[in-house]
């Protein structure tokens, strides 16, 4: 899918902000800050899907960079979210499956 023509960046496809932006790099940043705290890590992600799922969302389309297509606004902040948790998950689970094993004799 390749971005409309336009578009302020029209090579790019479609999906580029999606791929690289806000998914990748926001859930992993709030890991780190609020490591061990879960509850603190969802309240901030469910906070920044909101910020992103709808006035930047809007901007970006007044803007011209994206629309919103075949996904409306709650499924992006759902979709944003539930990721952020999968992601969590996955990180309780490798923490727990990469422990050194101690030897007792």
């Amino acid at each position: 899918m390749v971005g409309r023509k336009n578009s302020i960046l029209p090579k790019l496809p479609s999906n580029f902000p999606f791929a690289f932006g806000p998914f990748i790099f926001l859930p992993i940043w709030l890991f780190k800050f609020t490591l061990g705290r879960f509850w603190l890590y969802l309240a901030a992600n469910i906070g920044l899907g909101i910020i992103f799922a709808y006035p930047l969302t809007t901007l970006f389309e007044k803007l011209n960079i994206y629309k919103m297509k075949n996904m409306t606004r709650i499924q992006l902040f759902l979709l944003s979210v539930s990721s952020s948790v999968i992601l969590y998950l996955y990180q309780l689970f490798l923490e727990d499956a990469l422990k050194p094993v101690t030897n007792k004799q």
